[in-house]
């Protein structure tokens, strides 16, 4: 140690300051003299190390930056409902430098899931999912890394933006009730009810969106109730899954604007599945009923649908019983042999397949009756 900071220079500097002298004062003993060497060597090496760190810390606060945060940042809406993009400048600061590599932070408050998320990123904007009718809030930083920034990333102050919604439109006017189903991936289906201040004359349009498309487009098909626009009916070529599909419904009334409702949906999370036309049985006096049926009709996957099978007592008294699976078939014990017992079938897609569904509608009834004669039939719902 003490030959390392020879080298450097503060052993002489701190031996001015802090000088052996009293070690040749006369009268000291020999063990005096020793004892008072020892303490006065030990004061002078750790005063040594202080000196050190302190060097240290004034060389590296010499060599710290400031890093300033991104600039020129604007929120701008392309007209995708929603689906907006967020664009920024690197710090003028950094502009010209060349020994500094950098990455910046946005974080914007996610209003659907109510938190922060979080992304880094080397490019200058960024895409994101925002619903129109609340505050759009967005915070940047600068990091940077590398030659300039030191040993770890150096993150600038965050700067911030927060919009507004623009608020326009008849209060009490905004439609309510809004649903959407996917049947059997064929065809899909939204609907709406009128807001409660809105007069009959209100003329409502819906205006839709997905990552495919270059503008949003104007609903195909609407339907009516009472003479009146209360949804909009989509062929399964204008959809897409697995995305943000995005949704207004505004309008108009003696020239004044309604109030604008946005959403946003998966629409794999919206399948509601056909009916199952043909479920046959079969049973065996005081055995086991075996139920077969085929999956129902339409464009979703087989191996995405899951089944329940449901067996009721026709009359009031016994337990009513529903098991799940995903086959085609099922093997039930009747818990009261021989006796009148109904069967009917449903599905849904399951959760491989998506985060969501719509039950179909039950199958027909197949009752067995309390005779157990017969070894088999089938039934049809043509649904």
């Amino acid at each position: 140690m003490v030959n390392a900071l020879c080298e450097t220079g503060l052993l002489t500097d701190h031996a001015e300051v802090f000088p052996f002298n009293g070690l040749n004062k006369p009268g000291l003993s020999d063990s005096s003299r020793s004892t008072m060497a020892g303490a006065l060597g030990r004061k002078h090496v750790w005063t040594l190390m202080a000196g050190l760190v302190l060097l240290v810390s004034k060389s590296h606060a010499q060599h710290e930056i400031t890093v300033d945060p991104p600039w020129n940042i604007q929120i701008i809406d392309p007209g995708y409902l929603g689906q907006l993009n967020v664009t920024w400048a690197l710090p003028k600061s950094l502009e010209n430098r060349t020994d500094c590599a950098f990455r910046f932070q946005l974080q914007f408050f996610n209003t659907y899931e109510g938190e922060w998320t979080t992304i880094r990123t080397r490019e200058q904007s960024y895409s994101a999912q925002f619903d129109l009718e609340k505050d759009v809030h967005v915070r940047l930083q600068t990091i940077v890394m590398g030659r300039c920034g030191g040993s770890e990333d150096v993150m600038s102050p965050a700067a911030e933006v927060l919009q507004r919604p623009l608020g326009i439109g008849l209060p009490g006017t905004k439609i309510k009730g809004f649903q959407c189903i996917f049947y059997e991936k064929e065809y899909m289906d939204c609907s709406w009810t009128k807001g409660h201040k809105a007069r009959p004359q209100a003329k409502y349009h819906l205006y839709f969106w997905h990552r495919n498309m270059k503008r949003a487009k104007e609903c195909p098909q609407y339907l009516y109730s009472h003479g009146h626009k209360s949804g909009c009916k989509f062929s399964w070529n204008s959809l897409l899954e697995f995305t943000e599909f995005n949704v207004c419904v505004n309008g108009s009334l003696a020239g004044a604007e309604l109030q604008p409702a946005y959403f946003t949906m998966q629409l794999q999370n919206h399948v509601k599945p056909g009916v199952i036309n043909t479920l046959s049985l079969e049973t065996r006096p005081k055995g086991p009923v075996s139920l077969e049926w085929a999956p129902p009709k339409g464009r979703i996957p087989a191996g995405c649908l899951e089944f329940e099978v449901e067996s009721t007592p026709e009359v009031t008294e016994g337990p009513m019983v529903r098991n799940l699976t995903r086959e085609t078939s099922f093997t039930v014990s009747p818990s009261v042999p021989c006796k009148t017992v109904c069967y009917r079938v449903r599905s849904r897609v399951h959760e491989f397949c998506s985060d969501d569904s719509f039950w179909s509608d039950w199958s027909h009834s197949y009752c067995l009756s309390e005779n157990c004669k017969f070894t088999s039939n089938s039934a049809s719902n043509k649904a």
